[in-house]
């Protein structure tokens, strides 16, 4: 798990201000901007084609399938499995 209190903290600064910065720079915040992230890097995987959706899922970073599934459909509008 990403921890964005620690990311802030070893700026020096507060996460609320930490994170209006953040927002400010990228245009969301890091929470979603780190999501974004992992899902552009399942969409690579899901097109090599060498993984499972369940291998993806945990590559990315999400703690279960069916979390990362409704993630993933929520983001790209069809399921890691159409995906491929």
């Amino acid at each position: 798990q990403f921890d964005y209190q620690q990311l802030a903290k070893c700026s020096g600064l507060s996460y609320s201000y930490f994170k209006k910065l953040f927002i400010e720079k990228y245009g969301c915040p890091p929470v979603k901007y780190i999501t974004q992230l992992k899902i552009e890097r399942a969409c690579e995987l899901l097109q090599a084609g060498k993984f499972s959706v369940s291998e993806v899922a945990e590559l990315c970073g999400f703690e279960n399938v069916y979390y990362f599934s409704n993630v993933f459909k929520k983001c790209k509008g069809v399921s890691p499995k159409n995906y491929k």
